[in-house]
């Protein structure tokens, strides 16, 4: 009965006025979402009946889903305003299904693999896939949450890490090692920075130290998405690499101001040698002087 009542739904659907009307192969896809007891004018508005402007799509969602939209836009997807990554984007537009369906866009959140590409690969290629796998858990979302994304900081991954593994085991104890490493890879970096700032204030040519600092930057970037194949020697290879680039960097602009005292001193000694040669003159006229009189 439920499947005769589907094919006449299916063909007596006519869009709303206004609407261009779906192909059969979306109309069917509609019927059988989350959203099949919605009339198109719930969504779509006279004034713009076939588009609806990204940035109005969240808010849109938003009214019937407003727990899910206080958290987005809490988010880095959000962006203030200017969305990078809206709720069709994971969740799709007229197939909308439950994220439990394995046929749903957002299932599993491995939809975050179509926009961040690197760490879905290094992810894949690591332990956690397997494991999250044969429990059914969220891939991305496990540790990076789904509608309040937030920039993966170390506090706020470790507090993910130990949602998950006891402080007493080996792998929250390697967590703690790779934790090590990132801060003081910040902190070599964050030296730099500053460093080459203050190099920059006083006019020196800053450009090879910077070009440095921007290999350690990349060599960070790297060692983050290394990181999500959970291999510590592939984490303690790149970061090191990345603070190689680092101090050489702080390396440069200490031979810059190296240079900037000696030319200081050599500038100096040489005025005191002018002073000096004009005092003795000074004195030579003086006694020549004396010596006519």
């Amino acid at each position: 009965m439920r499947g005769l009542l589907f094919l006449l739904a299916l063909l007596f659907w006519t869009p709303a006025e206004g609407l261009e009307p779906l192909s059969s192969e979306e109309q069917a896809a509609f019927l059988l979402s989350v959203h099949e007891f919605l009339e198109c004018s719930d969504c779509h508005s006279p004034d713009q009946p076939d588009r609806i402007p990204k940035i109005q799509v969240p808010i849109l969602c938003g009214d019937c889903h407003p727990d899910p939209y206080s958290d987005y836009i809490r988010s880095v997807h959000w962006k203030k305003g200017n969305p990078q990554a809206i709720c069709i984007d994971c969740h799709g537009t007229h197939n909308i299904t439950p994220v439990q369906n394995p046929n749903s866009k957002a299932y599993r959140s491995l939809v975050c693999g179509t926009c961040h590409m690197g760490p879905k690969e290094n992810f894949d290629a690591g332990p956690h896939k397997a494991g999250m796998e044969k429990i059914g858990a969220l891939a991305c979302s496990s540790c990076h949450s789904n509608h309040n994304v937030q920039p993966p900081t170390i506090a706020l991954m470790e507090d993910q890490c130990a949602a998950c593994h006891a402080t007493n085991t080996p792998a929250f104890a390697m967590g703690q090692r790779v934790k090590s490493r990132f801060t003081a890879l910040r902190d070599t970096l964050f030296l730099a920075e500053a460093e080459i700032a203050h190099a920059t204030t006083l006019g020196l040519n800053t450009r090879r130290a910077e070009s440095s600092l921007q290999n350690a930057h990349a060599g960070l970037a790297q060692t983050r998405l290394i990181w999500h194949i959970l291999n510590e020697d592939a984490v303690h290879t790149t970061a090191k690499q990345a603070a190689q680039s680092a101090n050489s960097a702080r390396a440069l602009v200490a031979e810059l101001l190296n240079d900037q005292r000696l030319r200081r001193i050599g500038l100096t000694i040489a005025w005191a040698v002018i002073l000096i040669n004009v005092v003795l003159l000074y004195l030579k006229h003086r006694r020549l002087e004396s010596e006519e009189d």
